[in-house]
C-alpha cells in the first residue's frame, strides 16, 4: 500500500517500483510505526514516522546523490544503510526481510547505474519512448 503523502510528492509519470517496510515483528522492528521505502524509476523516499504516525520525517533522494548503500544482515533480518552525499548521517531502515532487502539494494544499484528508466510504446507507431515523453520522438504523436 503506498502512503497518500508519498503520493502527492512524486512527480508527473513517476512510478513506485518497490516499497519495503521496517518488520513489526522481527527484533528491531516497529510495532505501531515502521519505516519505510520507496523506490521510484527516479528516486528513493524514506518516511521515518514519528509519535504513533502523527508525525513524519521524509527524505527523498535523487539516485545520482546516493554516494553508498549497504546491507548489514543479521541472524533474523538485515537493516539497510542509505548515504547521501549531502547528508551528514546516514538513513537506515532495519529490521527487513532478508530477500526484500536484496531487492531493494539491486534495485538502488540500477538506479544509480541509470537502468531504472521505465519505457512504454508509442500507440501510433510503436516506438519505444520514456514513459514522462508528451510527444513520440518518432511519430509527433501527442501522448
Amino acid at each position: 500500500m503506498i502512503d497518500e503523502e508519498i503520493k502527492t510528492m512524486l512527480l508527473e509519470g513517476e512510478q513506485i517500483l518497490l516499497v519495503a517496510s521496517q518488520s513489526q515483528m522481527l527484533p528491531g522492528g516497529s510495532l505501531f510505526t515502521p519505516n519505510t521505502i520507496y523506490i521510484t524509476d527516479r528516486r528513493v523516499f524514506f518516511k521515518d514516522p514519528k509519535w504513533l504516525g502523527l508525525k513524519a520525517d521524509i527524505f527523498d533522494m535523487n539516485f545520482k546523490d546516493i554516494s553508498n548503500v549497504r546491507l548489514k544482515r543479521g541472524v533474523f533480518s538485515t537493516e539497510i544503510y542509505l548515504k547521501s552525499r549531502f547528508l551528514s548521517d546516514e538513513i537506515c531502515l532495519p529490521a527487513v526481510d532478508k530477500n526484500i532487502a536484496k531487492q531493494v539494494i539491486a534495485m538502488i544499484q540500477k538506479g544509480i547505474r541509470g537502468e531504472l528508466i521505465i519505457t512504454k510504446n508509442c500507440p501510433s507507431c510503436n516506438m519505444t519512448i520514456e514513459n514522462g515523453a508528451k510527444f513520440c520522438a518518432g511519430c509527433g504523436h501527442k501522448l
